[in-house]
């Protein structure tokens, strides 16, 4: 005779091997998370765990370049005109819109009044 499941009974959430193995600390030796697996009633080699990590650590490397690459653009006026046709208040601008005005002002009156500290000692 089967049995009904109450509509309480919660279902048990199963961890992907790959979850497991990007669970453990990257310094815990690939022997080691095998076994770990293996008490869990999961089936992993060593290879396994190495071809998991080294996705793991490319995906890192591509979202930190993608990063960088975002972070590090370069202003209009640094490509239109090269890096030599710049001028300080072109690069000023360019702060002043990678910043916004506002930030930029207050940066701006931080650094004169260091520059003023400077000279009245």
């Amino acid at each position: 005779m089967r049995t009904k499941k109450s509509a309480t009974a919660k279902k048990a959430t199963v961890m992907s091997k790959a979850a497991f193995v990007r669970a453990l600390a990257a310094t815990t030796p690939a022997k080691e998370v095998v076994a770990k697996g293996k008490e869990r009633g999961m089936t992993l080699t060593e290879s396994y765990v190495y071809n998991v990590r080294g996705a793991a650590k490319a995906a890192k490397r591509k979202r930190t370049k993608s990063l960088r690459s975002a972070v590090v653009a370069r202003p209009v006026a640094a490509t239109a005109r090269g890096r030599t046709g710049l001028s300080t208040e072109d690069l000023l601008r360019a702060v002043g819109a990678e910043l916004g005005l506002t930030r930029a002002i207050e940066v701006l009156h931080a650094e004169r009044a260091r520059v003023h500290a400077v000279l009245r000692t």
